[in-house]
Order: structure tokens, then C-alpha cells, then sequence
């Protein structure tokens, strides 16, 4: 299959577990989709946020004035406008025939004014690229045309184009009538556009369709100078010929008079700059995104229909995350960062993919892209966004994945990623810790890649109110302590009621040790897997690691050989001999670890039962 798309090239054990409800919605990846060089000096691309209005008439002038010629592509949507943007083309061209064509309807003067307005609207918004509208033949007589100018002004278009045929117009490559309105009708109504516009960079171009109409060069001239000395600020001449020497012999007689326009849809033999050398100003490919959208969709369509699946086509799609990046949920999401107010104070979790929880070579083949065990198949979804779902119910949707980890093996829009290639896992929570520092007023969690949860234990360390806090579980057994996995156990003060029922579930205590080399019957709790430090908490993890990652490099450091090798229970159980408190959150069970495929078994048969 043809596409326009490249893609890049590019423990614990288990528990009984609650649903994390339905996945939220997602948002594109930082790094993904970025701007292409088209080798061409667009406008510039300013910060969306930071961005000053600009008066698009204004700027489609200062483009003109130019010495390369203007290029402009034909869009119906907001999207398309963005694809131009993307692409470094110089405006967009509000085709009626996409317009059209994309409701369904002929390019007949079907649709009104209103709605040809809207859908200008939806691609002036979506780009910085000033857009010309296709208004056909203004909508009506003089009258019209001062109501359809005051109109699209006010919405922020750059320019009109107006065509001199009768209404109801054709489209000017349908065979048959091509009727042509009375020069002077259509002179009034240039005047009267002209009068209409409020600013005086408000840009107006008259379209010539004698040439369609067979009615000849010198009518084409004739016309095009009684446009010109109305005050048309372009003049837009069009030809159904199968080889541009129709529109070479125009604009040589036409000798630079006043800006011109082509539309080189039949003749594309010249290039934009052939066509500029030749007396053209402004050339318009008016449909050809719409034409490649219609093929790549037929073709693609096709393919399913006759594989009753997509499984030979999803690899020549565009990923999930561009199609976040065009509809610009990532500047959403940012703008939810700085402006959004909820009460609750503001989480980020971290979920740590490298140094030592890498995935077992066990279940390395039915991970998607081959990835860490976070991107595991859990009935239909990778074990990431199974977290990012219980994280997203408990109010907390800022989450990273940190890690040696490509954009191109992550399809997931709303999850960030942190670049580390730190060998341990310390070491990788301390990347993620540094380019993703803990919000102000809130919390940073970070939570292992191999556990599955639901919204009760997310929400349990989300509103963790301790500076530096663990989640833990006792309800490991006897059998679990003979797995070949080591556990990571916790010894506290005070030790848990062991009297059986009890009236407070979410009771908490000091931490004294923690790690695996903790006897596991004298051991109270398990470390399920997730820590959160508050602004105190992170800013004491932070100086702790700079300073012990120069004094105490190479030497042993808590249960490691060496620093360099020392794991996350490692650091913890160095703070509490340095003096620090860490507070265990007891959690009765809802979780469970994905660390063999033992356990990638029972969490597929527990989730088939949900």
C-alpha cells in the first residue's frame, strides 16, 4: 500500500485485582511529529502560546512583496491548514471544490455562504498562515458581496478570490455550461468589495474565466485590465489546458501589471518558480490534498474490506501520536498544566523502563516494538496505559515513561517520555527525577513498570501527605517466600495489628529497613512498588543523590557493591540511616506483578473475567 506517511525508523507476585476503569484520553507525545525543513523560508514559526495576532493581510502582502513566488494549498479543514503549515507552504486556499467535496455535495453554488465561512474559519484558526477563501461568485450581486467582505474580514481571512461567471456557478473542469457574468456586473461588484473592507491590506482578487469559457485571450486581457482598474489587488487567471502555453501567453501580454495568480491543476508541467519567472505572483495547487486524501482512503478502505482486517495497511497509517501532535493536544495539555485549577494539588508520576526491571527474555517476544515490560499486552492493552488508567481515576494524568525508550515504539498520546540510559534503576529514577522535577505544590510519584494496579492503589499514593512515603502490602504468605524472585520487604515501628479485623484501613508507620535483604519472617510488609516524595521530599532525595554520587562512588552503598549499582529500596534504606523518615502506606492487596509469564498468565485471566 502507497501512503504519504513514513513512519521512524526506528519481584512481587500476584494479587487480586480491581478494574482501572476506561482509558482516559490522550494526548501527543513531546517529541513526536516534529516540524519537517522544507528547504524554504516560511513564515515564522512563533511559540502558539506567546504568539502576537497578526494581521494575515498584512503578512500575505509582505509574502508577496517578495522575490520567490507564493505558494498556496487548497485545504476544507483545520487539519489540512496545519498539514500546509507543517508542509512550509506560504497560505491556504479555502477551496470550494474541498469544501464541497468534503460535504458531500457538487461545486455547484450548493453550499451557502455561512458554511464555506465556517469552514475558512476552522483552517484561519488551526494555522499562522494567512487563508484565501474561494467565494465563488461572491454569493449574490453587489449587495452580497459587501455583506460577504465585512464577514470574512471580521473573521480574521486574509483575502477573497471572486469568479466573473452567473450563479449558479460550475466547477470550471465540468464539461458543459460556463457561463460568464456581464463585465460590468462583476466590476460593481469588485468596486463594492473594495469599499466593503475595512483595512486597507484587506486583499481582494478577481478571477478571469474567459479561458474556461472559450471566449479567448483577448477577452481574458479585456477583462482582467477592467478588474484591475476597479481595484482588484490580483487578478487570478485560470485555463483548463492540458499544457500551460495558454497561461505563458497571458502573462506575457499581461507584462507584470498588477500581481497574478495561477492555478496550474491541468498544466503542472512548470515549477512554482518557472511560473514566477514568467509573470505569475501566486501559485495555488487548489485540490491536491484533497485528491491524495480521496486515493490514500479508497486504497486503504479497500485493503481492509478484502483482509476483513487492517493488519496490512496499520503499518502505512500515520501513528496516534501525529494525529495528537495536528490537533495540538499536547499545547492543550500544557495549557491545562499552567491554567487548569481543580483543588487537588498536582501529581506527575514516573515510571521507570531501564536499569534493573527490564523485561525478562520470557516475555520479550509478545512485547509490542519490542520494548520494555511496560509496553506488555495486557488483553488488549499495554501495561502503561493499564496505569496510566488507574492513575487517570484517581485525578493524577501527568506520567512519564523513563528509559531507553524510542517515540516510535510508544503509541500512547497523553504519556510523556524521558530519554535514560542509566544502568541501574536508581540511576533511571534519577533521570526521571531530573527532567521531570516535582510539581510546586505537589508530588512526585514514581511507580514501577511491572505492576498492574486499579484506581483504589493509585489513588492510595496519590494522596500520600507524608515528604517521603512507600506503598506496602502484608498480605504475602508463607508460599511466597519460597519464589525464586526476590522480594523487597519492609521491616516498621510499630509493627502491624496482627488481631485480624480492624477499623482503619489506611494506617501508616515508620519505615526502619527495607530490601531484599530483609529475613522475610521477621519482614512486616512488602514494598509494592511506589514512592512518593512531596517538594520537601524530592528536594531531600535530590541533594542526597548529588552528594553521594560524588563521595560514595564506587563504594558500597546499602545492599549494592557499589553506588553505581544500587537499586531504589538501596537509597531508601541509606535515607533512614541518615536519619530521614520514610512512611509506609499500608494497601490491602488490588495489585499484582507482572515479572514471568507465570504471572502475565494470571493477570490475562483475571482481566478476561472483568
Amino acid at each position: 500500500m502507497r501512503s504519504c506517511w513514513q513512519p521512524e525508523p526506528g519481584g512481587r507476585h500476584n494479587r487480586t485485582i480491581r478494574s482501572a476503569g476506561a482509558p482516559i484520553c490522550a494526548a501527543p507525545i513531546a517529541a513526536a511529529g516534529q516540524q519537517r525543513d522544507s528547504g524554504r523560508a516560511g513564515p515564522p514559526r512563533l511559540d502558539r502560546r506567546r504568539a502576537p495576532r497578526v494581521n494575515k493581510s498584512s503578512q500575505l502582502r509582505a509574502t508577496l512583496s517578495g522575490e520567490r513566488p507564493v505558494q498556496v494549498i487548497g485545504a476544507h479543514n483545520g487539519l489540512g491548514a496545519r498539514i500546509a503549515e507543517d508542509a512550509g507552504f506560504d497560505a491556504v486556499w479555502a477551496s470550494g471544490l474541498e469544501i464541497s467535496t468534503a460535504a458531500g455535495v457538487p461545486d455547484a453554488n450548493i453550499l451557502t455562504m455561512t458554511q464555506l465561512l465556517d469552514a475558512a474559519q476552522q483552517m484561519h484558526h488551526a494555522t499562522r498562515l494567512p487563508v484565501i477563501c474561494d467565494c465563488d461568485t461572491g454569493f449574490g450581486n453587489s449587495n452580497n458581496v459587501i455583506h460577504m467582505v465585512k464577514r470574512y474580514e471580521a473573521a480574521g481571512i486574509a483575502a477573497v478570490c471572486m469568479e466573473d461567471k452567473l450563479f449558479p456557478k460550475v466547477n470550471s473542469f465540468v464539461p458543459g455550461r460556463q457561463d460568464l457574468a456581464p463585465m460590468a456586473e462583476f466590476v460593481g461588484k469588485l468596486m463594492a468589495a473594495k469599499h466593503a473592507q475595512a483595512s486597507d491590506d484587506f486583499f481582494v482578487i478577481a478571477r478571469v474565466e474567459a479561458l474556461i469559457a472559450g471566449w479567448g485571450m483577448q477577452e481574458a486581457l479585456k477583462r482582467a485590465e477592467a478588474y484591475r482598474k476597479a481595484g482588484a489587488d490580483a487578478i487570478l487567471i485560470h485555463s483548463k489546458q492540458r499544457t500551460p502555453d495558454e497561461i505563458l501567453a497571458f502573462l506575457k501580454q499581461w507584462d507584470h501589471r498588477s500581481p497574478v495568480v495561477v492555478v496550474p491543476t491541468t498544466y503542472p508541467q512548470l515549477t512554482a518558480s518557472e511560473l514566477k519567472a514568467a509573470g505569475a505572483d501566486i501559485v495555488i495547487y487548489a485540490n491536491h490534498g484533497l485528491r491524495a486524501g480521496i486515493g490514500a482512503m479508497q486504497q486503504t478502505f479497500a485493503e481492509i474490506i478484502e483482509a476483513e482486517g487492517a493488519m496490512t495497511v496499520v503499518d502505512e497509517l500515520a501513528p496516534m501520536t501525529e494525529v495528537f501532535r495536528l490537533q495540538g493536544m499536547l499545547r492543550m495539555k500544557e495549557q491545562e498544566k499552567e491554567f487548569l485549577r481543580t483543588g487537588a494539588k498536582p501529581v506527575r508520576i514516573l515510571v521507570p523502563a531501564g536499569g534493573d526491571i527490564d523485561l525478562p527474555a520470557d516475555l520479550a517476544e509478545i512485547v509490542d516494538a519490542g520494548g520494555p515490560r511496560a509496553l506488555l499486552d495486557l488483553y488488549g492493552k499495554p501495561l502503561i496505559e493499564r496505569q496510566m488508567d488507574a492513575f487517570a481515576l484517581a485525578g493524577a494524568q501527568d506520567i512519564s515513561l523513563v528509559g531507553p525508550i524510542a517515540p516510535a515504539q510508544v503509541t500512547l498520546g497523553n504519556l510523556g517520555l524521558v530519554d535514560s540510559r542509566a544502568e541501574s534503576l536508581l540511576g533511571t529514577v534519577h533521570a526521571g527525577l531530573t527532567a521531570r522535577p516535582c510539581p510546586a505544590g505537589g508530588a512526585v510519584i514514581i511507580c514501577y513498570s511491572d505492576i498492574l494496579f486499579g484506581e483504589p492503589v493509585a489513588r492510595r499514593i496519590v494522596n500520600c501527605d507524608a515528604d517521603i512515603g512507600v506503598l506496602v502490602d502484608r498480605s504475602f504468605s508463607e508460599s511466597d517466600r519460597g519464589r525464586t524472585k526476590a522480594l523487597d520487604y519492609v521491616f516498621t515501628d510499630p509493627a502491624p495489628d496482627e488481631s485480624g479485623r480492624v477499623l482503619d484501613t489506611t494506617r501508616s508507620y515508620a519505615v526502619q529497613h527495607i530490601g531484599k535483604q530483609i529475613d522475610p519472617r521477621e519482614a512486616h510488609f512488602e514494598f509494592i512498588g511506589m514512592l512518593s516524595l512531596s517538594e520537601v521530599g524530592y528536594a531531600t532525595v535530590m541533594q542526597r543523590y548529588a552528594t553521594w554520587s560524588r563521595e560514595r562512588a564506587g563504594q558500597p552503598f546499602g545492599n549494592a557493591a557499589s553506588f553505581e549499582q544500587a537499586t531504589l529500596t538501596d537509597f531508601l534504606q541509606e535515607l533512614i540511616d541518615a536519619g530521614e523518615s520514610v512512611v509506609a502506606l499500608e494497601q490491602d492487596r488490588g495489585w499484582m506483578e507482572i515479572h514471568d509469564f507465570d504471572d502475565y498468565k494470571a493477570a490475562i485471566a483475571q482481566l478476561s473475567r472483568e
